[in-house]
């Protein structure tokens, strides 16, 4: 009886083991996403202090998004970039990619929307704000698949 349960003991510790925080995937998640979550909190921020953007056709609210959106732009970029230098596992660095090229585009779609806002062109921010959502709407499947919390979540 008792080596079925030092049987016991040595699988229930070797399963224990099993996805815990030493797996490669985990040490990734572990490095980015608190750096996500840090940006998040930024867009967060900029977003409150819009208010949700979803409609841009009033004067006051383009100047704001013009104001606010190149400087978060320049930030999401710093951000990738920084996401960049970290080393992903082989069984998540299709998704890694992914990931980073979507925030990139996301970052992109930022600079983009801040230069429409400036120009006064609500239907093309419109569309840009569109666009940006789609993208983020795939990184959100991708980042939750791969067991982010905070990594592809651009509030």
């Amino acid at each position: 009886m008792s080596r079925r349960l030092s049987y016991l003991i040595l699988l229930t510790a070797l399963f224990a083991g099993c996805g815990s925080s030493s797996s490669p995937n985990a040490k990734l998640i572990a490095q980015a996403d608190p750096i996500c979550k840090q940006m998040n909190a930024r867009v967060a921020a900029a977003n409150a202090s819009l208010g949700h953007v979803t409609n841009l056709r009033s004067a006051h609210t383009m100047q704001e998004v013009a104001r606010a959106g190149l400087g978060l732009a320049i930030y999401e970029h710093q951000v990738v970039a920084k996401l960049s230098a970290l080393k992903a596992p082989s069984s998540l660095s299709k998704d890694w990619q992914t990931l980073l090229s979507g925030m990139q585009q996301v970052a992109n779609y930022t600079a983009q929307l801040a230069i429409e806002a400036k120009a006064k062109n609500a239907k093309l921010g419109e569309e840009t704000i569109a666009q940006s959502r789609a993208v983020q709407k795939q990184l959100i499947a991708i980042a939750t698949h791969d067991g982010f919390q905070h990594c592809g979540r651009l509030n």
